[in-house]
């Protein structure tokens, strides 16, 4: 009887190793399969499930995180500036002269670089300033235009009359677009 039960608890133990073993197996076989069908590479690690008590503000700099993330990558893909873009923005100004009672300057940037900020400095021969902003647009797929400039004589202070518009008036274009900025002057005499 005692052999009887020796060889009984041979056989179980006999048994589990045996299953064990096909186990271990039939794991090997599968992680093969796996990275075999992944291209060589190990599969992903599996991302931990978010405790969803989590507070709101560890939410919002997730999200906030995110964001950055996005738009970082958004500016790389699209070759738009970032904080460590220091590039020089290149352009011209086209023209600048009278248009009637209006001083009209254009200027081209050769980048298709849309909402950077287009600042006109205005000096007249009497040393009169103005200043004005404006938006770049778009112009295809390679260029942009300041939206204009068409600077009333009268908002300078100035008539019409010949006497006060001539001399030599200086034009000065500060463009900028993120960390990049680029100046544009000329003068013209009226």
């Amino acid at each position: 009887m005692v052999k009887v039960e020796q060889n009984k608890n041979s056989r179980i133990v006999l048994h589990v190793v045996i299953a064990v073993v096909i186990v271990l197996i039939l794991a090997v076989f599968f992680g093969v399969v796996v990275i075999s069908l992944n291209g060589g590479r190990s599969p992903r690690p599996i991302k931990p499930i978010e405790n969803e008590s989590e507070s709101e503000e560890k939410k919002t700099e997730k999200a906030d995180d995110k964001k950055k993330d996005e738009a970082k990558k958004e500016d790389d893909s699209d070759d738009k500036t970032d904080l460590g873009d220091v590039r020089p923005i290149k352009g011209e100004i086209t023209s600048a002269g009278l248009s009637g009672s209006n001083i009209s300057v254009r200027v081209r940037i050769d980048e298709a670089l849309d909402n950077a900020a287009c600042k006109l400095t205005l000096t007249s021969p009497q040393q009169q300033t103005y200043s004005q902003t404006v938006n770049t647009v778009a112009s295809g797929d390679s260029a942009a235009l300041c939206n204009g400039f068409d600077v009333s004589l009268y908002s300078m202070g100035l008539s019409n009359s010949a006497k006060e518009r001539k001399g030599e008036w200086q034009v000065v274009v500060d463009v900028t677009y993120g960390s990049r900025a680029s100046q544009f002057a000329t003068k013209f005499t009226l």
